[in-house]
């Protein structure tokens, strides 16, 4: 008979990961929170209902709305996405009401990852994340307990059936294994999945030029770019902010800039750090992960001495990197020794030629003139490079969003029409002053500033903090920093606690989870390995990974230990005293599960012996040897001495049995 509670289990099981697949769908987006409060309330109700359904206007509709779904997306009325996400949804409300059996829930629980699935490649957010990991932690248990409910023994014996803790401690097996696998086995193949995620493009960084004005596109959007943590030697965090650098461009014809070095050239790239290389004195270690761009540039601050990825990188002429590979979430560790100087440009053929000192032909004379008027006397590059950059900060205003009619104004009218504009303005203009008054110069554009978050213990680099400043050579052969933008245009900040916290788990999930490969997985052993290492072993200066590289290992470990002891505790603790099964009773279960199988299924409550006459009374004389088997699995399992020749007995039986014919389904 059906193990008690075990139906009660599985609909639990079901019903809750159903629940967490339809709030998953309403954090998409307005569409997807109408079609989940709609399949919220049609499945509540489908569960409440006592009236039983009919199959017919069931399948009437079910036609209808697949004939629907299928004709709006033809006739351009909906996305075809918007369209199969109803179909869910609906499909969903259908099992709800008409599923009877472990064939129905299984088919809840794929309708229900469907519907995860969908909200995790439409948005990246901790609510999906945490609906995710449920589904993760539930999905085993659900699973168990409907297989037992579709293939379970049906002996009729109440201490053989699992109880309720033998089904919690199964599906805690379940679970455990399911963490210990996913954790310990190796993953050789996950940088597959990265790869395919969705990528941002970003005006300015995808190709080799970028046209006055594209940056602006990028100011006032909160989407994250990357997250980075610098260190100093002794591993203790720095708070910026930073300038980390992308690209300089050198090329310039009055609308747009561009770079005349190709980055062909190799980097050498080490393998990634794992923070266990000792830092020198005075170099910086700066921690990135880089959210998936299009051809994106690889942002440090100046100047890098060391890199560490596990993707190849090309390096141009003036130090601009760029990933070669398809786009995909990185994660790369740079040392940078500050003690260079500001400027990345080490090249000697950077100080050759005009280098530098290009400027478009059809350059307005006015522009000229200004920077002779404004250097006035000074002589050195170092003085024309103060003058000019103090008279822009001066006299200009910062405006991030261009006023309308302002958004492709050119550099003639940032300077002497509206005197205003974003960072791209004021670093064009600086560096087309300086090469106008003989000093080498280029733009380069990255990212300055960004949001410390306290909680995790980095910075976060959004969109909005897209910045372009100034490289000048102001003594031979080396390059500084320059920045004309107004301080009120740049302005890093803080992240209030919650928002820290939602930030941090969004990384731990995607560090941990989405982005858990290989070389996690060698992180977390090497870290797990110095944390056991004698404290003498540890290099000085070398990063401390501790516990956090080395959790998932421990966590996958104690998973499966604690499996293998919820297995044997929990299941032993249901079953009780292990109790031999003697031949009377193994012959009377495969009688049972044979005429079951064809088609004579009594009800689950009966013991064995009403069973058995249960069917005798609708097969007859075939069943007989049935009633016989069951007369003596009750007589073996309740007399005080074994049946005479019981197993002799049970076996002709059970081959007296085989003749039993096949169920007549009732004429509709």
């Amino acid at each position: 008979m059906s193990p008690p509670g075990l139906s009660t289990y599985g609909a639990r099981f079901t019903r809750a990961l159903v629940v967490v697949g339809l709030l998953a769908l309403g954090s998409v987006n307005q569409q997807g929170a109408a079609l989940s409060a709609v399949g919220l309330v049609g499945v509540a109700l489908s569960w409440l209902a006592t009236h039983p359904h009919r199959p017919r206007v069931w399948a009437v509709t079910t036609a209808l709305v697949a004939m629907v779904t299928a004709l709006a997306p033809s006739l351009m009325l909906v996305p075809w996405a918007s369209a199969g996400v109803a179909l869910l949804v609906y499909l969903q409300l259908h099992r709800a009401r008409t599923g009877s059996g472990p064939a129905d829930d299984r088919v809840a629980l794929v309708l229900a990852l469907l519907m995860l699935l969908y909200a995790g490649a439409s948005r990246r957010t901790p609510a999906v994340g945490l609906a995710l990991l449920t589904f993760v932690l539930l999905a085993p248990g659900a699973l168990a307990t409907l297989e037992l409910r579709a293939t379970e023994l049906r002996a009729g014996d109440a201490r053989a059936a699992l109880g309720r803790r033998g089904i919690l401690g199964l599906a805690a097996a379940s679970t455990l294994l399911t963490a210990a696998f996913f954790l310990l086995l190796p993953r050789i193949d996950a940088e597959l999945l990265a790869s395919s995620q969705g990528d941002a493009e970003m005006s300015g960084f995808e190709g080799a030029d970028v046209n006055l004005g594209d940056l602006a596109s990028l100011q006032g959007s909160e989407e994250l770019i990357l997250r980075v943590r610098v260190s100093d030697e002794h591993n203790e965090p720095l708070y910026g902010p930073f300038y980390l650098r992308g690209l300089a461009l050198d090329w310039f014809d009055g609308v747009r800039w561009a770079s005349s070095r190709t980055a062909t050239q190799r980097e050498l790239v080490e393998p990634y750090d794992f923070g266990l290389r000792p830092l020198p004195a005075g170099v910086l270690r700066q921690e990135v992960h880089l959210e998936p761009t299009v051809s994106a540039p690889l942002f440090a601050t100046p100047t890098v001495t060391r890199l560490f990825s596990d993707d190849r990188v090309r390096v141009d002429e003036l130090n601009g990197r760029r990933f070669d590979d398809t786009p995909r979430r990185r994660r790369y560790t740079a040392w940078v020794d500050p003690r260079l100087g500001d400027g990345a440009i080490q090249s000697p053929t950077a100080s050759e030629g005009r280098f530098g000192l290009q400027l478009p032909s059809d350059l307005d004379p006015r522009v000229a003139a200004l920077a002779a008027q404004i250097i006035g006397d000074a002589v050195t590059p170092e003085d024309k490079a103060r003058r000019l950059t103090r008279h822009l900060r001066d006299t200009y205003a910062y405006q991030d969003i261009p006023a309308e009619g302002e958004a492709g104004q050119g550099l003639v009218s940032f300077l002497f029409d509206t005197r205003r504009g974003h960072c791209e303005y004021f670093a064009t203009a600086l560096a087309v002053m300086l090469r106008a008054v003989d000093v080498r110069a280029v733009v380069v554009i990255g990212f300055y500033g960004g949001e410390w978050n306290d909680v995790g213990g980095h910075i976060n680099v959004r969109r909005s903090d897209a910045h372009a400043w100034v490289e000048a050579e102001l003594s031979p052969g080396r390059w500084s920093l320059l920045d004309a933008t107004p301080a009120g245009g740049m302005s890093p900040g803080d992240q209030s606690l919650l928002s820290a916290l939602s930030d941090t788990a969004t990384a731990w999930w995607s560090r941990w989870v989405l982005d858990y490969d290989l070389t996690s997985q060698i992180e977390g052993g090497r870290a797990l390995a110095n944390l056991f290492a004698p404290s003498g072993d540890a290099a000085p200066g070398a990063a401390a990974p501790g516990l956090a590289a080395a959790t998932p290992i421990l966590v996958g470990v104690g998973a499966l230990v604690l499996a293998i002891g919820a297995r044997g505790a929990f299941y032993g603790a249901a079953r009780g005293p292990r109790r031999v099964i003697g031949p009377e009773e193994r012959a009377w279960r495969e009688g049972l599960a044979l005429a079951v199988r064809r088609g004579h299924d009594p009800p689950a409550a009966l013991p064995p012996v009403e069973a058995a006459e249960w069917i005798v009374a609708r097969v007859g004389e075939p069943a007989r040897p049935l009633l016989s088997l069951a007369w003596l699995h009750h007589e073996a399992r309740f007399s005080a001495t074994p049946p005479p020749d019981g197993a002799k007995r049970a076996k002709a039986a059970l081959r007296a049995l085989r003749l039993l014919p096949r169920a007549v389904p009732p004429s509709s």
